[in-house]
């Protein structure tokens, strides 16, 4: 059988270095719901990026889907009914509360399959009295994000950030400059405001 979804994230060159050792927070439950990384900076200054994925809804209680996989999963071992998308908001946004309560600053890259302005996920992120996540392609740009997926019609994949991040550019790129068959997005973030003011060590070649 074929276990569907899952999360997961590379980090590769000078930002390795403040990765924090040991810190492998990510979905309890296993499913791999979502999953992040740490970054450790100046005057203990910690950036979290995290990845997430809201499984998409899926009403066929048999299929293979990662909604229905993961739906019979709750049902086995919790008791639990709830639909899954409800389920994943909670639990998400509570914990991106308790990291943010906890003063680290935040990069969040989702899967949300729902619509990223419109949906609840995408408001909750961006409440003023909660969270107060910006979305940094349409802050630098003016521009709303259009469909991610290669056979959608609106955007449901999207990158927030706190306020506390200066995101110079941010861009989503055409379907097929990435992997897969949704759009890649970058975003240019200051090292002053990702990990302070500390420049990477340079690493001298050995003789």
């Amino acid at each position: 059988s074929i276990q569907e979804g899952g999360t997961t994230m590379l980090v590769i060159d000078e930002i390795t270095q403040f990765r924090q050792s040991g810190d492998r927070d990510g979905d309890p439950t296993g499913l791999g719901h979502w999953v992040s990384m740490a970054f450790w900076g100046q005057g203990g200054l910690t950036t979290r990026v995290v990845t997430g994925y809201n499984p998409c809804l899926n009403k066929l209680k048999e299929s293979g889907t990662t909604y229905q996989q993961h739906r019979r999963f709750f049902i086995r071992h919790q008791h639990d009914t709830i639909c899954l998308q409800t389920r994943f908001q909670r639990d998400f946004i509570s914990q991106l509360k308790e990291w943010r309560d906890a003063g680290e600053r935040l990069v969040v890259c989702i899967d949300a399959n729902q619509h990223i302005y419109h949906g609840r996920l995408g408001k909750e992120l961006t409440d003023q009295e909660g969270l107060n996540l910006v979305e940094p392609v349409h802050a630098t740009t003016g521009v709303h994000i259009g469909p991610t997926f290669f056979r959608g019609s609106k955007p449901i994949d999207g990158v927030w950030v706190s306020k506390d991040l200066h995101v110079t550019n941010a861009a989503v790129l055409p379907v097929g400059h990435g992997v897969g068959d949704h759009r890649m997005f970058v975003l240019d973030i200051t090292n002053e405001t990702f990990v302070g003011d500390r420049n990477p060590a340079i690493q001298r070649l050995q003789h």
